[in-house]
């Protein structure tokens, strides 16, 4: 069914382009300094056991780390809404003999969850409040999804929830850890296999001594004799 192997690095770009959205967000601590966030890819379970169960790498990153961006992909889902017809052709490409071109690329929504811990609950506020704005509630960036085809493809990000969470590990005496959970969805589309025709040159037509006479009656025409009018066969 595939055929040949292809990889256009979609969901790849996708998580790229996602990522470099929050590159830059930034906060200002009491003593008036700004502090850049940082951003990794890492599961939920992971970013969170490492914050809490971890006693010397809680202390690393609470005195040093924090805040900190983590994000991760949760899921795909077909969105059949935006699919037109599969056998469309697009990105056409003629060389000369040969046609280069893929049919219709089939959208796609993947679920991403961004997760935030920070020291104190200004950091959170501060950092929901440079997110948030920016995702009313979508955002549309457009990237260039093949280079082969010069395509460019809109990936739109939707803001669908921001949540809060304070966790304390024993008791409301001990530290806490403040969590903040935004899940986006990006509508992107996965492009299909290129496929390569080459221009049609020569028809072979197999056909009777009889089925020829005929054709070539009709198309040249024919003259009893000399004297009479020039007539086509019907």
């Amino acid at each position: 069914m595939i055929g040949e192997h292809f990889y256009h690095r979609s969901i790849k770009k996708v998580i790229a382009t996602f990522g470099s959205l929050f590159s830059d967000v930034t906060i200002k601590t009491g003593k008036g300094d700004f502090i850049q966030v940082p951003i990794h890819y890492a599961q939920k379970q992971k970013f969170v056991e490492v914050l809490s169960n971890n006693e010397d790498v809680r202390n690393m990153y609470t005195d040093v780390g924090l805040p900190i961006l983590g994000f991760e992909v949760v899921n795909y889902a077909y969105n059949p809404e935006k699919m037109t017809n599969p056998l469309n052709v697009q990105n056409k490409i003629i060389e000369k003999d040969n046609v280069t071109f893929m049919f219709t690329s089939v959208p796609y929504t993947i679920g991403i969850e961004l997760y935030l811990a920070t020291n104190t609950l200004d950091e959170l506020y501060q950092i929901i409040e440079q997110i948030a704005p920016f995702f009313a509630p979508q955002l549309t960036v457009t990237i260039n999804d093949k280079d082969l085809y010069d395509l460019k493809t809109n990936i739109t990000f939707d803001l669908n929830s921001v949540s809060q969470d304070i966790q304390y590990e024993s008791s409301f005496d001990e530290k806490r850890i403040i969590l903040a959970n935004f899940s986006f969805s990006a509508h992107t589309k996965f492009h299909s296999n290129p496929r390569s025709i080459q221009r049609i040159k020569d028809v072979i037509i197999n056909m009777t001594e009889k089925d020829h006479d005929e054709l070539f009656d009709k198309l040249v025409g024919h003259r009893d004799n000399a004297d009479e009018e020039f007539t086509w066969s019907k």
